[in-house]
């Protein structure tokens, strides 16, 4: 019985070391566990910034592309009204030179009809100086 108490001894020391080991082990593993833990916040924490960071760039990308665009569709609205503008303008200045050229083609005409009757008149005059000097 003597044997038997100091063999039990025995065990539950080295159980008891056995436990304090595995205690000392758990223990290390939890420290180990709370600083893995904390990297994986701070990491989580460092990406989630990075997320923002990218967000925040893509945003402001998209609105300079957005500008850009809108600046240069004013550009080409603008262009636009500039050769409307000038295509009118070219149109009423074809329209003023071809109302000049039947104004002028007008004034030709009349002066024309005009020498022609100062013609017929002059014939007249001519013929009846023939005949006054035929008299």
């Amino acid at each position: 019985a003597n044997e038997k108490l100091k063999e039990q001894r025995r065990m539950n020391s080295t159980l008891a070391t056995d436990v304090d080991r595995l205690s000392r082990r758990i223990s290390a593993l939890q420290v180990q566990n709370g600083k893995l833990v904390e990297l994986v916040e701070s990491e989580k924490k460092s990406s989630q910034q990075i997320v923002r960071e990218l967000e925040d760039q893509h945003r402001q990308k998209v609105r300079e592309v957005r500008e850009k665009c809108l600046d240069e569709v004013s550009k080409v609205k603008k262009e636009g009204k500039e050769a409307n503008r000038l295509a009118f303008g070219f149109d009423a200045a074809e329209a003023d030179e071809e109302k000049n050229l039947r104004n002028q083609v007008s004034e030709w005409k009349a002066k024309a009809d005009q020498l022609a009757i100062e013609r017929l008149h002059n014939r007249k005059s001519l013929t009846e100086l023939k005949d006054r000097h035929n008299e």
